[in-house]
């Protein structure tokens, strides 16, 4: 893991997951990660979506640019399940993706 904030990488999510509809049209999560290194923090909060709507948050994940996340993902965390609201990616100096802050409900 490179980037500024990479040795705060100090806790493990369980999961990413993300929601799939199967053949009856029902939703089902398929973990995308497990085992992820990253920096949650309990915190709360509002976010402007970019749809211009004002969301809640009660939680920031901080973790590498490589994984691959998307609004509506569901993050397993020391036995809770929350909900990705907003994604927004650091860059350095370098303009050079540094770390992911994901915003968490």
């Amino acid at each position: 893991m490179t980037g500024i904030v990479s040795f705060l990488y100090n806790q493990t999510l369980t999961s990413i997951n993300t929601a799939t509809p199967d053949l009856e049209g029902d939703r089902t999560l398929t973990a995308k990660y497990e085992d992820v290194k990253c920096r949650f923090q309990l915190k709360t909060g509002s976010i402007t979506h970019k749809s211009g709507k004002e969301l809640q948050y009660r939680g920031v994940i901080f973790l590498a640019p490589s994984y691959s996340v998307v609004e509506g993902d569901r993050i397993i965390y020391s036995g809770e399940t929350y909900v990705v609201v907003g994604i927004e990616t650091r860059y350095n100096f370098q303009g050079v993706a540094d770390h992911t802050q994901l915003y968490v409900a």
